[in-house]
This record gives structure tokens, C-alpha cells and sequence, in this order.
């Protein structure tokens, strides 16, 4: 019998028995075991690498990140010309770095958003093509940029601007978006260069302290903006003036308190992802026209209510992603309503909607059948309605934390897919976990910050080979010689966990207290 004959789950259960060495050497055997492997490694293309851990010979090309400033770098010299992708993201030498920068003959995609680097080495960039450069580099971006002949994003800090940065990216014909980090009024060239020299760009994010929103008023292919900025309280009424209506598919708007004319996203036809946060306004006025909306993040947002349900089921039949949360002026009877006309969502949050409760969630599997992740947090309990939801096929991520279940309810459900779940200051004790995680042969990341769970569970969990992050802040029946135990326990090296533990400093797979929160944005990837 061909191993590769036995079902997924099985396979799954095999390969979580490798180190995580093997589990990056054997994604190269087949298509199906690269898929199931690297949902034990994280599923986002690079490989980790730190002082215990080699990189495997393979004749694939692939993507390494560095978070230990300890690693010997001569060790890496043998794959160098395999490297593609270089993250660095750890307080390391850069002196060390420069022979192994030289060593990479195709580098595709440098991130330096971490590093503390004087100087850059004299190499070729010509493959380069996504670039981003933190404010503790201090060479010259402008003469790494006149290498850069094939870079499509650039992010960059003000500090770097100068002329021939400036005339890079107003000249360049590959760069295809830019974001601007930190900007500040006072910088008058940097602000003349983006609202009038990058009509040519795809893609265009802002982010500092501003009292203004600067656009790129003449340009005609952008297709996603995000502005940002804590003290950006300008008029977005300015909008009308830009022709980039007609191709924009993307908009975030990460700013409190920014005025915005609703009228304007009337005109974005072809808007697929829209994210505005702490707002408020009249919200419906522009929903009716956006009819190809995918992903649809409204947060915090105060005048959201049964009426605007009401127009996203009849307008908006393609969303797959879909944030409420912190919103009060809704009941259970709209959102269950709303669900049955979404049978492509695949992202659902209510976190903090307090006038909800379990019952807005019936027969949601069988309607929302491709559903991957839902966050209910603080929703009030009703157990009878949430069997739908244990009834979900497909989904990878559940947050209920501070709903009071009962332990016995943890224990009838099964969640074979399972990556996340976020229990924190529930009732669920060491049965619960345990039935969890026996039945979930693909958990990553699980959040027990204020339970009853014991030390007995603490040293089951730390024997799960797929468990990557893991937080135990606050739960009280865990006794501190137990605590000592893990921290001298050797598989901890695959485990991000927030135990506080001398060992988290050394090892950077371990992070000391902390807690992985995913924006809601960045769980699934819109195509």
C-alpha cells in the first residue's frame, strides 16, 4: 500500500511527529505532502531559521527569516544561491550578513524593517522586486533603488527620502506600490511626491501623524489605498477630486474620527475589500451600489443597523469575509437572516456585539457551509444554538473566550480542521482541552488565558507537535513547580508560548508573553 493512500488526517497525525527540520525537508516529496505540511508549519512560505535548526538541502528555492541574533551566519553560506527571500528580523550583526548577502544570486524579496544596518553591500538587485527598509537603516535608499530595476513595493521610512529616492519612484516602470511610513506635514517634498508623482502606481499606502489625508488626486490605475494615522482628522470630502474611482478594489482607513462623504464610495464601483474602523456615518448611502464586495470590515462602527443588513443581503450576495463587531443596534433574527443570503462567507466576526446571543447562529451550517472562521466573543451563552456551529465542516478558527460554556459542551464537539481557538475565560477545564485537541490533528495556536486547566494539561499540550503558540497567562491551577518543568522541557523549542520562561530569550520560536493576534484582515488572503 503507497503511504500517500492513506487519508489526510492519518498522514497529518504521521507528520506531526517530525521535528521541524524533516517537516521543511519532506514538503519538497509531493504537492500533497507540501500542502499538509505546511499547515503543521504556519502555511506563510518561510522558513525559520535559528541556532538549532538547519536548513535542509533541497533544490527548491524558498524564503528564510532570521529571529536570532546568535546564529552562526557561516552556517548558511552553503544555500545562499537557493535563498529567494531574506527577512531579518532580530537585532543580528550586520557585518555578519553582508558575505551572505553576496552569496544570493537571485534575491527576490529583502525585508529590513528589524535590522540596524550602516551600509549596503555592493550586489546585484536586478531580481529584486519587494523591498522594505526600516528606520534603523541608515544607508543611502537612493543608491540601492538605482540597482532595483525589476522592484514592483517599496516601503520605506521618511528618513530615507532624498532626490534620488524621489525620482525612482516618480520614474520607475516596474514599481507598483509604495508605502510611505511616518510621514509628518512639515516634509512638503515627500508630501508633493504623492499627491502628484505616482499617478503610475497599483497600490498606495500612508501612515504618520497627519491632519490631512494626501492623496494621489491624478491617478487613474490605483487599486488599493490605505491611509492611516493617529492624528489624521482631515476631510476625505476631497476625494471627489481624484479619478481613481473607477479601478480602486481596495480601501482602509485606519483613522478615528476622519470625516468621510458616504457618497464617494458610490462612485467605487469596482470596490472588493473595504475596511473602515471606529467610525460612524451614514454607512447605507454607499453599501447599495458596491455589489462585487468581498471582504467587509466595519469594526466599532456606530450607526450600523438592521437596515444595513438588510441592503448587505440584497446588494452585497459575494461577501466572504464580513466584520461587525462592537455593534449594538442589531438583534439575532437580522444577523441569522443575513447569513442565509451569504453562502460564499467564509470569515464571520461578532466580537462584542452585545445584543446577540448564540441564536443568530442557527442553522448556519447549512447555509454558510465554507465557513473557516468565526470570533464570538463576550456573546451571551445559548448552548442549544451553538450545536450549529459545532456543526461547521470547514472551520479553522473559533474565538469564544469569556462565553460561559459549559465543560460538557467542549467535550461534544469536534473540530477536525481546527488551528485556532481562543477560550480564554471560559469554563473549560483539562477534559475540554483534551477532546479538543486529540480531535484537531492541526492545531496551532490555542489561548487558555484565565481557565481552570491543571498542570496535567500543561504537559500533555507541550507534547503537541503541531502546537505553535500557546498562552496560559492567569490560569491559577497550574502550580509553579509544573512551570519549571516545562521550562526545562526540550519540545518547547516548537512552541510560541507566553509561559514566562528564561528560555523564550534564547530560542526564537518561543516569544515571551506573547499573543498572536491576527487582524481580521489578514486570516484569508481576497483573489
Amino acid at each position: 500500500m503507497n503511504i500517500n493512500d492513506l487519508p489526510n488526517e492519518i498522514l497529518s497525525i504521521i507528520f506531526s511527529y517530525l521535528n521541524v527540520k524533516n517537516r521543511y525537508y519532506n514538503r519538497f516529496v509531493c504537492k500533497k505532502w507540501n500542502t499538509l505540511l505546511a499547515a503543521l508549519l504556519g502555511d506563510d512560505g518561510w522558513i525559520i531559521i535559528h541556532k538549532d535548526i538547519n536548513v535542509p538541502k533541497v533544490s527548491n528555492r524558498y524564503n528564510i527569516a532570521l529571529y536570532d541574533a546568535d546564529i552562526n551566519i557561516n552556517q548558511l553560506l552553503p544555500y545562499a544561491n537557493r535563498v529567494k527571500g531574506l527577512k531579518i528580523a532580530c537585532a543580528i550583526n550586520w557585518e555578519s550578513l553582508v558575505n551572505f548577502l553576496k552569496n544570493i544570486k537571485e534575491l527576490e524579496h529583502l525585508d529590513l524593517t528589524s535590522c540596524s544596518a550602516s551600509s549596503f553591500p555592493n550586489i546585484p538587485l536586478h531580481h529584486l522586486k519587494i523591498l522594505h527598509i526600516g528606520s534603523l537603516c541608515s544607508f543611502d535608499l537612493g543608491k540601492v533603488l538605482s540597482k532595483a530595476s525589476s522592484l514592483k513595493h517599496l516601503t520605506f521610512h521618511q528618513s530615507h527620502y532624498n532626490s534620488s529616492v524621489d525620482n525612482f519612484i516618480r520614474n520607475s516602470k516596474s514599481l507598483e506600490g509604495v508605502h510611505f511610513e511616518r510621514i509628518v506635514e512639515e516634509n512638503r517634498d515627500l508630501i508633493n511626491l504623492f499627491e502628484n508623482g505616482i499617478n503610475h502606481l497599483k497600490v498606495f499606502k500612508q501612515s504618520g501623524t497627519l491632519t490631512n489625508a494626501f492623496l494621489p488626486y491624478s491617478n487613474e490605475v490605483l487599486e488599493k489605498l490605505t491611509i492611516s494615522g493617529t492624528g489624521l482628522t482631515g476631510d476625505l470630502s476631497l476625494m471627489l477630486l481624484f479619478k481613481l474611482a473607477s479601478q480602486l478594489k481596495f480601501l482602509k482607513l485606519a483613522t478615528p474620527g476622519l470625516r468621510i462623504d458616504w457618497n464617494i464610495l458610490k462612485k467605487v464601483t469596482q470596490l472588493k475589500e473595504l475596511h473602515i474602523s471606529n467610525n460612524s456615518g451614514e454607512l447605507d448611502k454607499s453599501l447599495s451600489s458596491l455589489t462585487l464586495l468581498k471582504c467587509l470590515d466595519v469594526a466599532s462602527f456606530s450607526t450600523i443597523t438592521s437596515s444595513t443588513l438588510k441592503i448587505l443581503r440584497t446588494n452585497c450576495s459575494l461577501l466572504s469575509h464580513l466584520n461587525i463587531s462592537g455593534t449594538s443596534n442589531i438583534n439575532n433574527e437580522d444577523v441569522n437572516e443575513l447569513v442565509k443570503c451569504l453562502p460564499k462567507l467564509e470569515t464571520l466576526f461578532l466580537d462584542h456585539c452585545f445584543s446577540l446571543t448564540f441564536q443568530c447562529l442557527i442553522d448556519v451550517h447549512i447555509f454558510c457551509r465554507n465557513l473557516r472562521a468565526l470570533s464570538l466573543q463576550k456573546l451571551k451563552k445559548d448552548e442549544t444554538a451553538l450545536e450549529d456551529v459545532a456543526k461547521l465542516k470547514k472551520l479553522e478558527y473559533l474565538n469564544i473566550a469569556f462565553c460561559k460554556l459549559s465543560n460538557s459542551w467542549f467535550q461534544s464537539t469536534c473540530y477536525k480542521l481546527l488551528t485556532v481557538i481562543k477560550l480564554s475565560h471560559t469554563n473549560i477545564t483539562d477534559e475540554g482541552v483534551l477532546h479538543l485537541v486529540k480531535n484537531s490533528y492541526r492545531i496551532r495556536e490555542i489561548n487558555l488565558m484565565a481557565t481552570e486547566i491543571t498542570g496535567d494539561c500543561l504537559r500533555y499540550l507541550i507534547t503537541v507537535h503541531s502546537l505553535r503558540v500557546l498562552d496560559i497567562t492567569s490560569c491559577e491551577n497550574i502550580l509553579e513547580e509544573v512551570l519549571n518543568e516545562v521550562k526545562d522541557n526540550n519540545r518547547l523549542n516548537h512552541l510560541f508560548s507566553s509561559i514566562p520562561t528564561p528560555m523564550a530569550l534564547d530560542c526564537p520560536c518561543i516569544a515571551l508573553h506573547q499573543k498572536s493576534n491576527v487582524p481580521f484582515h489578514k486570516i484569508f488572503t481576497i483573489t
